[in-house]
């Protein structure tokens, strides 16, 4: 059978290799050795707003962003919230001398790069802008391996680029819908691996 939406569900399976990384995380005292990192350089004059909205409207799309993962009735399980609560820290370090803006900068990585994420309660991604003058910048964005690899943050990468330039340009930032889900795809192979048992 062809991979397809799977239906509206309060609950979704986990694939294999999510699962396997689920218990692992579940006995893993040091979980940000799991993190996606990403400390990007930003130039121009930065719109901490319209980048704010770009994650929001990102939000929406990946999904995987808002999913809580859990263990209901003996089984690992995924819960997609509708909406989570978040909004985008901002530093402004241009005041600040170069060795203190560098201390800084250097603090502020490793917060966010050893960010513990708690699996039941999202959103799985944290992210930081430092403003280091009016035109030079640092967004640090630190991503749950549960939520998404390294191929799906290149995607979320993406999608973040062209909402902000939309929302900086005063147009809607609303992404559509990812035509399948992680969700989707754990559903297919669950059917697959009751078919290969049947």
């Amino acid at each position: 059978a062809p991979l397809r939406p799977a239906p509206l569900w309060e609950h979704y399976p986990l694939f294999f290799t999510e699962l396997g990384l689920f218990r692992l995380l579940e006995r893993q005292p040091v979980q940000h050795a799991y993190n996606l990192f990403f400390p990007l350089q930003l130039s121009g004059e930065i719109d901490a707003a319209a980048l704010e909205a770009s994650f929001l409207s990102s939000l929406v799309r990946h999904d995987n962003l808002r999913t809580a993962f859990t263990v209901e009735d003996g089984q690992s399980t995924r819960r997609i919230l509708p909406q989570v609560d978040w909004r985008l820290a901002v530093a402004d370090l241009s005041a600040l001398p170069s060795d203190a803006k560098d201390a800084a900068i250097t603090a502020a990585c490793e917060r966010i790069r050893h960010r513990t994420f708690e699996l039941a309660r999202p959103p799985l991604f944290a992210a930081e802008l430092l403003q280091l003058s009016p035109t030079k910048a640092i967004l640090l964005l630190s991503v749950s391996h549960m939520a998404m690899d390294a191929f799906s943050a290149g995607i979320l990468l993406r999608d973040l680029g062209t909402a902000y330039e939309a929302a900086r340009r005063g147009e809607s930032v609303t992404l559509p819908p990812l035509p399948i889900r992680c969700a989707d795809y754990a559903v297919y192979c669950e059917e697959r691996f009751r078919e290969v048992l049947a």
